[in-house]
């Protein structure tokens, strides 16, 4: 599989706490995209966008990134179009940062043995946030099908998953549960260590996660992840 990564250098107008931050960065990539058709349409069709984007680094020790001071943040997407597109219209239409540089970056068949959010990931049962007391065994569930489809939304519609859940292991990272701010409420998750197995279809569907992101609510930076 075949993703990319825009990475944007910025500098800030404002001061942006730390939980805020994220859905600043999407409001600025939602505001880019209804510049153009295509982009404005996959922005209001229902299902997978197929992208997800990390908060601002490097982190403050306050929590705060702080105003005129330069941050960056990565944009991944298997479709290197989009974000050729956002590439050129985000420094067009940024109302909280100035954009200073970007680059795209490619990445062809990574073999990936274990991958962290370093965002929350985010996941609803029954219209609530999953907590621990849900139970590892129906996250894990939920991680696999929730990549499998994916990975048929964008990829191939017959693709045959796995007979068995593709995570060799998971460990929950966080001790208290991370909020992320959204529309006047916040939406709570959770970070994860996920051990992949070595067969392909595993592999693919890691590969999935890492370029579109972790279970839910990937469009507001929910479920980046690092890999090794």
């Amino acid at each position: 599989m075949i993703y990319y990564e825009l990475i944007v250098t910025v500098r800030l107008t404002k001061d942006m706490p730390y939980y805020i931050s994220q859905s600043i960065i999407a409001k600025n990539i939602n505001r880019s995209m209804l510049l153009d058709q295509d982009l404005k349409k996959l922005h209001g069709r229902r299902g997978y966008k197929n992208y997800v984007f990390c908060n601002f680094y490097p982190m403050e020790k306050d929590k705060i990134y702080h105003k005129n001071y330069i941050y960056l943040f990565n944009l991944r997407s298997p479709n290197r179009r989009m974000l050729l597109k956002i590439k050129y219209l985000l420094p067009k239409t940024s109302v909280d940062f100035q954009v200073l540089a970007t680059e795209i970056r490619t990445y062809s068949n990574v073999f990936i043995s274990e991958i962290s959010n370093i965002t929350p990931a985010i996941a609803t049962i029954n219209t609530r946030y999953w907590i621990t007391e849900n139970g590892i065994d129906l996250l894990m569930k939920r991680i696999h099908v929730n990549a499998v489809k994916k990975t048929k939304d964008y990829m191939n519609p017959s693709f045959e998953e796995p007979k068995e859940n593709f995570i060799q292991y998971i460990e929950q990272i966080n001790r208290k549960p991370i909020r992320l701010s959204y529309k006047r409420t916040n939406l709570i998750g959770n970070r994860f260590r996920i051990g992949v197995k070595t067969d392909k279809a595993s592999q693919l569907l890691a590969q999935m996660i890492v370029a579109t992101g972790l279970l839910e609510k990937n469009t507001l930076g929910a479920g980046y992840c690092l890999f090794k």
